[in-house]
């Protein structure tokens, strides 16, 4: 008898072992879209816990907003879910190594 085997598109879990919400959130910015939003954003910014793979997005104009958007999204859900963010993986596109992300994590002891 032969069956048809299929593949699971997306893993349930990464291979990191996270015990807690914002213990690793995985960020990235995509764009720039063709079209802009009403607002004139272009780019999407988009943060992924990876314990309960909640997902975030933020419209961008310029990619030099992640840094304000980071500070928004650690003040936001750390207050809503009460843990502290601890790790912050991306690709390490120049929107995410600048002195500003790298101020914010730093002083919030986050590791990038």
């Amino acid at each position: 008898m032969k069956g048809k085997q299929t593949v699971e598109s997306f893993p349930k879990r990464s291979k990191t072992k996270t015990s807690r919400v914002l213990e690793l959130v995985h960020t990235d910015v995509m764009g720039p879209m063709k079209s802009t939003s009403k607002g004139g954003a272009k780019y999407i910014l988009t943060f992924v816990d990876d314990f309960s793979r909640y997902v975030v997005a933020y419209f961008l104009k310029k990619k030099s907003e992640v840094a304000s958007k980071l500070k928004e999204f650690m003040m936001f859900y750390e207050k809503q879910w009460g843990e502290r963010l601890m790790c912050l993986r991306s690709d390490k596109a120049t929107e995410f190594v600048n002195k500003d992300v790298t101020r914010i994590c730093s002083l919030n002891g986050i590791m990038h």
